[in-house]
């Protein structure tokens, strides 16, 4: 009887021979023409795909230089192992250095002049509030009823026993009274915010502060526009209205000069964020007169010889991981169809041929590589154990397992044969052979049919080996 299991061992394949000398039988019929016969038995069939495929490096690399130039320094060689970051080969970089060198002289003096002016532009950012909260509600506030629980601005003054009121347009008014809240707000804010500016973080609050500082003073024009607007009937009150100007302007102008003060203080920031990125740009471009590992890996290729020039863009060192190899073997599109992610394999390498490893099928591609004129498919097997003796370019011998049935009615596949889309066996029962129809199913390796219907356990079927 035919028995197919997973693990197979030598003693296995003894028994496997004396079970496939009782199968296949050479039997005299009618004493005169001797045919080959095999019973239809129960076996467990696993169907594989056999294929060759090569080892790649997980990571494959060419590098050059991203600018030309003269090589100045090599520390590899081919066949070298080197780790990731490591500096390969370097261009003369003099120049490049030396404008490195001078920029940071300047950035070390950035440096000290905002670490100095730290304490000027804090005092600078209190001033600033100090000079916002008494611009609005000592000198503005004054043509506001309720400033700061429900402003309402009202202009108005007492003439002995009469009070005259200015009138503005109530859209004007309506505005006003808004912006009025949304100011308190921002003070209050602004003053709770003062405890956490230290001469260290001064910078970094006072872009916030003069930002603060332009809402302030845009509150305060449209209340000197209001002013402004009073009608001319009401001249006869003119040095009084003078007067409010006089006010709104003086405000205007104090939080105008704490403003200056606090940008003309911060530009030793904008000049240290400036110094900053040039630096940045120099070693950017240090950084294109050198090789580095991007992975650790060996060379392959080493073009990179002291004293030659080398144009940008050009390869001179090639790369490759050895932590990680996958297998990359082309698939018929007969095959393709019977594999699935996951699949396990089992590969024999020619540089190995006494060992076997596992792997896994972890990619097919979905689109065809025409390979002398047939459809083949790309598919990737990665090792479920990694060797160090297993190198790029290594071939594989790959059985992909892609299906299974165990205890299943089977038989020979050279004792089917096929018409018009059917299967057939000759069948043997009592001394007289008749063709049957027959459903097959899975194929196993090793030439073994799966049984669906039409014969029976034991039954004796006649093989066509023409």
């Amino acid at each position: 009887m035919f028995i197919l299991g997973r693990k197979i061992t030598k003693k296995y394949f003894l028994i496997l021979g004396v079970v496939v000398l009782a199968v296949f039988l050479v039997i005299g019929l009618n004493g005169k023409e001797k045919k080959e016969i095999a019973f239809v038995v129960r076996a467990d069939l696993i169907q594989e795909v056999n294929i060759t495929g090569k080892t790649k490096a997980r990571d494959e690399v060419d590098l050059g230089f991203d600018i030309g130039g003269r090589v100045a320094r090599s520390f590899v060689e081919v066949g070298d192992y080197i780790r990731q970051g490591t500096l390969i080969a370097e261009l003369d970089n003099t120049s490049q250095l030396a404008l490195i060198s001078k920029e940071k002289a300047v950035l070390t003096e950035a440096e000290a002049d905002y670490k100095d002016q730290g304490k000027n532009i804090a005092l600078a950012i209190m001033d600033g509030y100090s000079t916002s909260d008494n611009a609005v509600r000592n000198k503005v506030d004054q043509f506001f009823k309720q400033p700061k629980e429900n402003p309402q601005f009202e202009v108005k003054f007492d003439d002995g026993n009469f009070t005259h009121y200015f009138k503005v347009p109530s859209e004007v008014a309506l505005e006003l009274n808004t912006t009025r809240r949304s100011v308190e707000r921002l003070l209050n804010e602004w003053k709770a915010e003062l405890s956490l500016v230290t001469p260290d973080n001064a910078g970094q609050f006072s872009y916030k502060a003069i930002e603060r500082m332009n809402t302030v003073s845009l509150f305060i024009d449209r209340v000197a526009y209001a002013i402004n607007s009073f009608a001319p009937a009401e001249y006869q009150y003119e040095s009084t209205v003078t007067g409010y100007k006089t006010a709104v302007d003086s405000a205007r102008s104090t939080v105008a000069t704490a403003k200056k003060s606090i940008s003309t203080i911060g530009g030793v920031e904008a000049k240290l964020s400036q110094t900053k990125s040039s630096v940045s740009s120099l070693e950017a471009d240090l950084y294109k007169t050198r090789i580095v590992a991007p992975f650790s890996g060996t060379v392959t290729l080493q073009e990179a010889k002291v004293g030659g020039i080398a144009k940008a863009g050009e390869t001179l060192i090639s790369m490759i991981s050895e932590s990680d190899m996958y297998i990359e073997a082309n698939v018929s599109e007969i095959n393709i169809s019977k594999l699935n992610i996951g699949n396990i394999a089992k590969i024999v390498f020619d540089a190995l041929p006494e060992e076997v490893f596992e792997g896994t099928v972890v990619f097919i591609d979905p689109g065809e590589t025409i390979v002398d004129g047939v459809a083949n498919y790309k598919v990737r097997i990665e090792l479920q154990k990694m060797d160090e003796r297993i190198k790029s370019g290594l071939t594989a011998n790959i059985n992909i397992e892609t299906d299974y049935m165990g205890d299943a009615l089977s038989i020979p596949i050279f004792a089917v044969t096929k018409k018009d889309g059917k299967s057939f066996v000759k069948k043997i029962e009592g001394g007289e052979v008749s063709e049957t129809e027959i459903t097959t199913g899975l194929i196993g390796k090793g030439g073994i049919v799966e049984v669906v219907s039409g014969l029976l356990e034991g039954d004796r079927v006649e093989l066509d080996l023409k």
